[in-house]
């Protein structure tokens, strides 16, 4: 029910609902013990001690890790860099655990130098003031929410399974695609990328970041890649030669130096006219012998990776330049079996873009619940009327 003069929920502090936190203990690590020895990001071996028994909320405290939260019953261990909150008897353990994670305790860090999260930080956090029975309810609601969330990123991490096998079956050239009426198709033996160009590989401009506007061009930077391959717009480019480097539709681009060196992005029109940074190399691919999106595809296979290890194995910092990137050996069978590469393995991309999206939707739900339900503007109805 959703009232609008409906008064919000008066809060406690944490300590007030717990009946201690504390550090875990340097445990004795026996991996032949019966009890679990849990960590900063979950179980990390074995104890034959007893230190804690029963339901507890585990709070990483240092480290890249430093405030997430995750929830431990039954009998076992916690090592020293993990926080253990255990709660008072009038609170449910999943409502104190969902409250925990919605906090965000990660904003809580602080530290010259390891991030650090404190019990004494911990005490001081606002919790909903909830009768138990009302805990409950809520706990179920967002619990059913979480249920979702794992359902979908399973189906994600299946779909991309199936993706990395079919690249490994498509790339060894062992395996062909079944194209062609009678099967029978050339054999080929890789070819340096740079053959299969439409003009040797260009750097992108050296020119300052400016304000994304709709009077300036988009600037692609390493930065605006991600590990998929795609593209997130942050900043846009005011130079008198930006036009000489747009991106144009079948071109590629690869991250030439630094710790992303081997990163590619495949233009896509839905992004927009985008300008290529100087840490970036344009490859254009000759589609008359090798298409774009088979390339794309190749640069996430592991012969393709580990190509850029070996080559990018510098004094300083990791690089590959235009010359290398020509002499990349490329498996490219005829054009028309790239194609049905290209065009089948585009189909597993865009089941699991779909996916990624309910995900995003359903993480969005779920926020918006714990925010309607913990500042009381939405209340669960009673069941049986109490």
């Amino acid at each position: 029910m959703v009232g609008e003069d409906m008064p919000e929920i008066s809060t406690r502090l944490l300590e007030s609902v717990t009946g201690s936190i504390t550090s875990g203990r340097t445990s004795r690590r026996d991996d032949r013990g019966r009890n679990p020895l849990f960590g900063s990001t979950g179980q990390i071996g074995a104890t034959d001690l007893v230190e804690f028994s029963g339901p507890s909320i585990l709070v990483a405290r240092v480290g890249a890790n430093a405030g997430s939260v995750y929830q431990v019953d039954g009998q076992y261990g916690v090592s020293d860099n993990t926080l253990v909150i255990r709660p008072a008897a009038d609170q449910n353990v999943d409502f104190l655990t969902e409250v925990l994670r919605h906090a965000n305790l990660n904003r809580m860090v602080y530290g010259s130098g390891q991030p650090l999260v404190t019990g004494t930080m911990l005490k001081s956090l606002e919790i909903p003031d909830l009768p138990l029975a009302s805990q409950r309810r809520i706990a179920v609601a967002l619990g059913d929410a979480d249920v979702l969330l794992a359902t979908l990123e399973r189906l994600i991490v299946k779909k991309q399974a199936v993706k990395q096998g079919m690249l490994q079956q498509f790339f060894d050239k062992g395996t062909r695609a079944p194209v062609g009426e009678n099967g029978a198709r050339e054999e080929r033996e890789d070819q340096q990328l740079g053959n299969l160009l439409l003009r040797p590989p260009r750097y992108g401009i050296n020119a300052a970041a400016v304000p994304l506007t709709a009077a300036t061009p988009t600037y692609i930077r390493i930065t605006d890649i991600d590990d998929s391959g795609r593209f997130s717009p942050k900043v846009g480019v005011d130079h008198p030669k930006s036009a000489d480097y747009l991106l144009d539709q079948g071109e590629l681009v690869f991250a030439r130096t630094g710790a992303s060196v081997g990163k590619s992005y495949l233009c896509d029109p839905h992004d927009g006219e985008l300008v290529y940074a100087g840490f970036l190399i344009n490859i254009a691919p000759d589609p008359r012998v090798l298409n774009p999106a088979y390339l794309a595809l190749f640069a996430q296979t592991k012969r393709y990776w580990d190509w850029v290890a070996r080559t990018s194995v510098r004094s300083g910092q990791p690089g590959i330049n235009g010359r290398e990137f020509s002499q990349l050996p490329v498996y490219a069978p005829e054009i028309e079996e790239q194609n049905f590469i290209a065009s089948t393995v585009s189909d597993i991309d865009a089941e699991i873009a779909v996916l990624g999206r309910r995900l995003d939707k359903a993480r969005l739900i779920k926020t918006g619940m714990m925010q309607e339900l913990l500042t009381g503007r939405t209340r669960l109805p009673v069941q049986g009327g109490q």
